[in-house]
């Protein structure tokens, strides 16, 4: 066999093994991912199938376990005023426009288990794997949380304007609309699990000096 021969079929090889490193990357991810879509699966208001509206108990704990898959991925976390879970990294420099990903964590009622959910957890894995890689924009996953409507009607909180403020008044028939409880988005006083809260300072950006602002009704005390 010539050296060129032999040095063919040694990029041969080395391309096959690298191809079946990716592809068994691949499969761990996915298998990664549908795990992770029966742990927030089983965050649910209901015993016998999912339900997660906004601003529950079971959207705190969502929030928090998603925020914790974030950190694993190597972004920062942080959870905005209206409630909807961000991470991001920078990239090259600090302070670029980011690249956003994801998708909503709040159900409707007898929800399927991937619905939103593994949009979110697709573009965290995506973070993982780009993790070590350099990056001419910075990256930023957010699960929102109330794409759904299920307890207040259509909301602002998906809405977030990323590239300027957003605000809506108190007296907004959206923030004012009333739940399946009865109760208004001012009455409720939003929870908070361990010491992640839901007030606070909202980050989502997506160019330098342009955060999005949103209120929320409630206390996290």
């Amino acid at each position: 066999m010539s050296a060129a021969a032999a040095e063919a079929g040694g990029g041969g090889r080395t391309s096959a093994a690298a191809s079946g490193r990716s592809a068994a990357t691949s499969m761990a991810d996915a298998a990664t991912i549908l795990e992770r879509c029966d742990d927030l699966a089983a965050l649910s208001s209901q015993p016998e199938r999912l339900e997660r509206v906004y601003l529950s108990p079971e959207h705190a704990a969502a929030n928090e376990l998603v925020a914790q898959w974030m950190r694993e991925a190597a972004l920062s976390t942080w959870q905005d005023p209206a409630g909807n879970q961000c991470g991001r990294r920078e990239g090259n420099t600090e302070d670029l426009p980011a690249l956003v990903l994801g998708s909503h964590i709040d159900t409707v009622p007898d929800a399927g288990r991937y619905d939103g959910m593994l949009g979110v957890l697709i573009a965290i894995q995506v973070a993982n794997r780009l993790r070590d890689t350099p990056l001419p924009f910075a990256l930023e996953v957010v699960a929102f949380g109330d794409e759904e409507g299920t307890r207040f009607g259509p909301s602002p909180a998906l809405g977030m304007r990323r590239g300027g403020t957003s605000t809506t008044s108190a007296a907004s028939p959206c923030v004012k609309r009333s739940s399946t409880s009865g109760l208004t988005r001012p009455d409720f006083r939003v929870p908070s699990v361990g010491r992640n809260r839901w007030l606070g300072t909202s980050k989502c950006t997506s160019s330098k000096g342009h955060s999005s602002r949103m209120p929320i009704a409630g206390s996290a005390s």
